[in-house]
């Protein structure tokens, strides 16, 4: 059993440990980090967690003894299941932005492993494009929720937006609004 096997074992006993205290006693780090680790947030974390160990298992196959850059490998599969804890518990849109970014960072890495293999490269390229596009997408629909709700905050702006309705997306919807999104 290699480090990083018994890691995921270790947290994923501790996460256990958690989930089965009462409710209440789970760590709210709402205030300075903007995440709340309660039910919903420990159960995902035990699943990727749990999907994480089965992925390096899976991989034994994958790896080659040879290959000198093993460790990288394990690393960045460790630090895409860390950007999915922490999109678990994010409560704010822009830590939720920063936990998707920092598990597709380091899944383009994954998937560029292969550094001689053609196909393995230009798959990552594609990967990188499109994810950037699409991460560009996402910050413009924030923005676009700040402006609307004045927060990033999820639960304010959901309730927010249930107290006011929605006619600031209304004006969105607009014809003199929507055609030069078009153009």
């Amino acid at each position: 059993m290699t480090i990083d096997m018994m890691g995921l074992g270790i947290t994923n006993a501790l996460h256990l440990a958690l989930w089965l205290s009462p409710v209440g006693v789970s760590g709210n780090f709402t205030r300075e980090l903007k995440m709340n680790v309660d039910a919903f947030a420990l159960f995902f974390q035990v699943m990727f967690e749990i999907v994480a160990f089965l992925v390096i298992l899976a991989s034994r196959g994958f790896l080659r003894p040879e290959e000198p850059h093993q460790g990288e490998y394990y690393a960045l599969m460790l630090l895409a299941v860390v950007g999915m804890m922490f999109t678990a518990a994010a409560t704010d849109l822009f830590v939720l932005f920063l936990a998707f970014e920092t598990s597709s960072l380091s899944t383009f890495a994954l998937v560029a492993y292969r550094k001689r293999d053609k196909q393995a490269t230009e798959a990552s390229v594609k990967f990188f494009i499109i994810g950037s596009v699409s991460s560009g997408i996402v910050l413009f629909g924030i923005s676009l929720i700040y402006g609307i709700a004045g927060t990033t905050s999820i639960g304010t702006t959901t309730d927010l937006l249930l107290l006011r309705g929605p006619p600031g997306l209304t004006l969105a919807g607009h014809p003199d609004v929507e055609s030069p999104l078009i153009v």
